[in-house]
């Protein structure tokens, strides 16, 4: 398209276009192949759900590892994706695949930090017989939510699927 001397080239915005209409997404948590742990035990999965809406059951109280944590990091995880496509101008090129895969990696990193900072400081503290059990049972991590042989939280992965 020509207007005047100008001339104007937007077929990389009708790339972009048929990517999004042809839909895609990222899953983010414990994805397919991060759900199984030794034999005889829960999966990942299961105790993933389990600590994320709590049980009454069991006496645990819900400690959001998944959710709350990309609520709580949603604008650093806009940035780090905006500025992992900023870094990378080619991104058109391969569909949306490169943009799910930087928002992937910004989630998994803001749920990790979740981890490290006992939810933001937001999760409820462990009782102190749940620190004694941990020690007994030789937990390299006694004192940490949600980390007992981190499993859970070495899991966490994203999956781009289109």
């Amino acid at each position: 398209m020509k207007s005047g001397d100008m001339q104007f080239d937007f077929s990389g915005l009708e790339k972009l276009k048929k990517s999004i209409l042809k839909g895609g997404y990222v899953k983010v948590g414990i994805v397919s192949g991060h759900a199984q742990r030794e034999k005889g035990q829960a999966t990942n999965a299961y105790i993933g759900m389990v600590h994320e809406r709590g049980s009454l059951s069991r006496g645990l109280p819900p400690r959001s590892w998944l959710e709350m944590p990309l609520r709580h990091e949603k604008e650093a995880i806009t940035n780090s994706t905006a500025n992992a496509v900023s870094a990378h101008a080619d991104w058109l090129e391969g569909g949306l695949k490169k943009f799910y895969a930087a928002l992937g990696e910004a989630a998994v990193e803001a749920i990790r930090r979740a981890f490290s900072s006992g939810g933001f400081g937001e999760w409820k503290a462990l009782k102190p017989e749940t620190i004694a059990r941990k020690r007994r049972e030789g937990s390299s991590y006694p004192d940490s939510i949600l980390i007992d042989s981190s499993q859970l939280r070495d899991n966490v992965d994203y999956e781009v699927v289109s």
